[in-house]
């Protein structure tokens, strides 16, 4: 059996998906630019490459030479809400897009019978979304993260209906861990609750508590990312948990189980609806994903949230 590759493999979703992938048997190559593995996996089935992504030609060179049965595209150039995009356009749409149209050009020249899986991002149905978002939800860019996003989308819709490319797109909705990047609101608002755990009068900030999100578990997502890949060819699914929180009632729920009351120590600094508000609440519809590998996520935001606090601060839920 051929290895599969994970691009990305650096981030938190590619170190999960990896780490998933090996307990399931597979070899595994991880790329990333950085010069080691950040997570340090033991693991005689796992290899770590060192490859900027903006070299197309040493990319596709490494895959003549590996030649991946499935390839995991897992990287990105991105940033929180209300990111300014403008001073790393080129390394992002090098990343983000294309280094896509790489791997679609190996798979049509050297490998029509492996797979690509990318991630693409829940963001191209808003920034206002329809109540019922699906797969066939209209899509907009409202950044230049989204239009990388959609651009790479078009390409490996364009590989598979001209050339038989065995690609799918997995539209990601917002999944956390204790591996998230600490600029990103869920780091955020965990790191004030743990302060105000051990001092009544501290006070952090955020941008708005005033939007809605669906928000999983990244580490149960790249898990049924590897059954997608497993049972799924050339289809495209959201992933998402189907529970949309408005943020201030999320934030007030998740303070409460440690006895604190939010408004004592959660500076809003941004009054109004935030980036991703919407008219209507949206739902995520995961049915597709349900009919296609018979399951969908079980983890509550508010889970995914006590078991960073336990596993980064040492603190565990009161109630």
């Amino acid at each position: 059996m051929n290895p599969v590759l994970v691009l990305g493999v650096n981030g938190q979703d590619g170190s999960f998906l990896t780490e998933r992938l090996l307990s399931r048997g597979y070899k595994v190559i991880g790329l990333d630019r950085q010069t080691s593995s950040k997570y340090h996996i033991e693991n005689n089935d796992f290899c770590y490459c060192q490859l900027d992504l903006c070299n197309a030609e040493a990319l596709f060179a490494h895959l003549h030479n590996t030649r991946p049965d499935v390839i995991f595209h897992f990287a990105g150039v991105h940033g929180s809400a209300g990111t300014d995009y403008e001073p790393i356009w080129q390394d992002m749409l090098a990343v983000n897009t294309g280094s896509v149209q790489v791997l679609l050009e190996y798979l049509r020249i050297e490998s029509p019978q492996s797979k690509l899986i990318y991630a693409g991002s829940g963001k191209v149905f808003g920034p206002l979304y329809p109540r019922s978002i699906t797969e066939q939800s209209e899509m907009s860019a409202s950044c230049l993260y989204t239009i990388t996003k959609m651009a790479a989308k078009d390409l490996i819709v364009y590989y598979r209906v001209h050339h038989g490319v065995n690609g799918s797109i997995l539209f990601l909705f917002n999944h956390e861990s204790e591996r998230r990047p600490k600029y990103f609101f869920i780091p955020k608002i965990i790191d004030i609750l743990a302060n105000a755990v051990n001092d009544q009068n501290y006070i952090g900030s955020v941008d708005t508590l005033d939007f809605d999100c669906d928000w999983g578990s990244a580490e149960e997502y790249m898990d049924i990312v590897v059954d997608i890949s497993e049972k799924v060819i050339g289809d495209d699914f959201i992933l998402g948990t189907g529970k949309t929180w408005h943020a201030r009632n999320f934030v007030e729920t998740l303070f409460r189980d440690y006895d604190l009351n939010y408004k004592q120590h959660v500076l809003s600094t941004t009054h109004g609806a935030g980036l991703n508000s919407s008219i209507i609440p949206y739902h995520v519809a995961i049915d597709k994903l349900e009919s296609a590998i018979h399951r969908i996520p079980q983890r509550t935001i508010i889970e995914v949230c006590n078991t960073i606090l336990q596993k980064n601060y040492n603190i565990k839920i009161l109630r």
